[in-house]
């Protein structure tokens, strides 16, 4: 943006900076001829009824390993005291 900025603020055309390779007229120049496509005479157009074709045999790659974690049922519980069982003299 500064580049721009100090083009224009020297009174200079921006455009005169620019490739011609990247104006409108270049670009309508190399797309003037018109593309045609390419005949394939290898490829077959039917195919045979005894050609079995399969998937390709596809194995799932090793994964990422399982954490280890503390199972609850076994987590001990935290005593609990009940205030009434405490007897202060």
């Amino acid at each position: 943006m500064t580049s721009l900025t100090s083009i224009i603020s020297s009174g200079g055309s921006v455009y005169s900076f620019i490739d011609l390779a990247f104006t409108v007229s270049s670009f309508s120049q190399s797309y003037s001829h018109s593309i045609h496509s390419i005949a394939n005479i290898e490829i077959p157009m039917e195919i045979p009824e005894d050609c079995d074709i399969i998937p390709p045999d596809v194995r799932r790659g090793p994964r990422r390993p399982k954490r280890k974690r503390i199972d609850r049922k076994h987590k001990s519980k935290p005593e609990t005291y009940s205030l009434e069982a405490i007897v202060i003299d």
